[in-house]
């Protein structure tokens, strides 16, 4: 969610000057003319720890290995992040502006969410298949041989991350439309997962942030 926002930001740039009270970012409902900032530099991370490949070096201002383009902040004001921290972009040396920039945003926030879910290095290349009846490289979150990888993974998280990852651009959902399934994805509690309800209640999702970003060593 945190990281979708990120990409909003980029398109719909506030443009305040410094010290302007902070604010989520959102989708604009008046007439602003989109920015499309390209960060350009959204690129993985050769440090690895508890058998996760952290592509996003995701550590409360620590630098993992030579270069960080993310960091935790503090929660701040804002409900949203009463459970988890904001994640912050840096490093904007390569941005450019880009009539692509927020699916260009999106393509490299998607394949580094692959990253994660895998713990393995995903980089682009022309493998795919076929799912839902739209070419994918996603290929590692398909299913394969009657068994579904990840199984506890969020299927619609799954799906958004998969169609993000489409082979044509013209097949990948706009921003503003993975905005919206992100803000009800964070809506959804803990028994809606049934059985794997005790992996999503606040306590668990606290305790797996400690061990993933905050216990790393």
């Amino acid at each position: 969610m945190q990281v979708v926002r990120a990409c909003v930001g980029m398109k719909f740039p506030h443009g305040q000057p410094l010290g302007t009270e902070p604010r989520l970012e959102e989708i604009p409902i008046d007439d602003r003319y989109p920015q499309n900032l390209y960060h350009g530099d959204m690129h993985g991370g050769n440090g690895k720890s508890e058998g996760w490949s952290l592509h996003w070096q995701l550590l409360p201002a620590l630098e993992l290995t030579r270069r960080v383009i993310v960091l935790i902040g503090a929660p701040g004001d804002f409900r949203e992040h009463a459970l988890i921290p904001p994640v912050k972009l840096i490093d904007f040396a390569f941005t450019t502006q880009d009539s692509q920039g927020d699916q260009r945003n999106l393509m490299d926030a998607s394949r580094h969410m692959l990253n994660l879910i895998t713990g393995q290095s995903h980089g682009f290349d022309n493998m795919r298949k076929v799912y839902k009846g739209v070419e994918t490289t996603a290929i590692a979150l398909l299913p394969y041989g009657g068994q579904i990888p990840y199984p506890t993974l969020d299927p619609e998280l799954r799906d958004l991350v998969i169609s993000c990852l489409a082979y044509r651009p013209d097949n990948r959902p706009a921003l503003e439309r993975v905005f919206e399934i992100c803000k009800n994805g964070v809506r959804k509690g803990a028994a809606f997962y049934g059985r794997n309800a005790h992996r999503e209640t606040d306590e668990a999702v606290r305790n797996h942030l400690q061990q993933l970003l905050f216990n790393v060593s």
